[in-house]
């Protein structure tokens, strides 16, 4: 019995010390961007508001292009993907359609959902149920990408991917993703990255080279506004829509590590450092990663200055000599169907200090 109390005792006060000790929030601006990807690694589309559902911003990277072999095509290995122009879908049933400054008129794609065109596909690690969209599409990515055999497939509505669960939590789903259904970045963490390039005298860069879906900036009515990079201390992020009680919660996960595609100019395919846009397959570089970004391409060079593993202080293994850019971010259960839009007002919940040591783990975020 006086064990039990005591353990009894031991409990309740660490509960109160947790609770006690719990980050407060603080308001870091607002939402002044959303971009949804329909196309993996294809151009993304801008819009004001768009609905979530169970695997992300809907419609986003539900289609993907692959190679011959089933494997995931991404700007990495075919660049060109970079200057393939999306139409955003306005509902389930709508038609993918292209298109492409080097290629004549545009492509239109009636969605096929039958099990006929039914595929297994990889995208990384995992082995994901695709739908073939047909050999018309399949021509017009092989030419436009320059990569034989490439075909155009999309998530079989049935597919459950799920997140790392060593990240997120375990029934978190994305679609074509890399790895989370969403991307968050900072106005003010590109500034200060343009700011230390400028420095460096090299050209500032455009957000688009980090293909976030949600951009965080100041809200120009509060004033409120991040710190740069203030986003790498982050837990949790809560975003208020408009209506009442029309809040929706995202947990930060994992820091984004940055390969080849930020190197990519958006607008032409040519990854800084390399001569042109052709693709890498048949090469050296065919390999995921599209052999890496070229030595000293930028924004990486500058991101190595001030942003990698080491100097961020990230124990996981691998880490070190990555460059990070931007957050990876989960939304909690039952947002399906809830909408974000430019002008939301967002709160953060820092992560707890690593410094505090048994109290550092748990539902605030992971300790890197």
């Amino acid at each position: 019995t006086t064990l039990c109390t005591l353990a009894g005792f031991c409990v309740l006060v660490y509960g109160v010390l947790y609770l006690a000790t719990a980050p407060g929030t603080k308001p870091v601006g607002c939402v002044t961007e959303i971009v949804v990807y329909p196309l993996k690694s294809a151009r993304g589309v801008s819009v004001q508001s768009h609905a979530l559902d169970n695997r992300g911003l809907k419609y986003d990277r539900l289609w993907m292009v692959v190679d011959e072999d089933g494997a995931f095509l991404s700007q990495r290995r075919a660049p060109k993907l970079a200057t393939v122009t999306v139409e955003l879908p306005t509902s389930d049933d709508d038609p993918l359609k292209v298109s492409a400054p080097h290629m004549r008129g545009s492509l239109v794609v009636p969605v096929v959902t039958s099990a006929d065109g039914a595929s297994t596909v990889r995208c990384w690690e995992d082995r994901c149920g695709a739908i073939d969209q047909g050999d018309e599409a399949a021509r017009w990515f092989a030419a436009a990408l320059g990569v034989d055999g490439a075909r155009l497939v999309r998530m079989a509505d049935k597919t459950k991917r799920y997140c790392s669960n060593k990240y997120a939590r375990s029934d978190a789903l994305t679609a074509f993703s890399d790895g989370f259904p969403l991307l968050l970045a900072t106005e003010a963490s590109l500034d200060e990255l343009n700011f230390k390039m400028v420095a460096r005298n090299k050209e500032p860069i455009p957000m688009n080279r980090f293909r976030p879906n949600l951009v965080l900036g100041m809200h120009e009515i509060h004033k409120t506004v991040s710190s740069p990079f203030e986003e790498d201390g982050w837990g949790s992020v809560m975003v208020f829509g408009k209506g009442i009680a029309n809040y929706m919660n995202f947990q930060v996960v994992k820091p984004c590590a940055r390969c080849k595609m930020p190197t990519i100019d958006q607008e032409t395919g040519v990854p800084d450092g390399r001569r042109s846009s052709s693709a890498t397959k048949g090469t050296a570089d065919d390999d995921d990663e599209g052999g890496g970004p070229a030595a000293m391409a930028e924004p990486t060079a500058t991101l190595k200055t001030f942003r990698t593993g080491k100097i961020l202080g990230y124990k996981k293994p691998g880490w070190s000599g990555d460059v990070f850019f931007g957050q990876n971010i989960v939304p909690d259960k039952m947002l399906d169907g809830s909408i974000i839009a430019v002008g939301d007002p967002v709160i953060a919940t820092p992560r707890r200090p690593r410094d505090w040591k048994w109290m550092s783990r748990g539902v605030s975020g992971v300790d890197f």
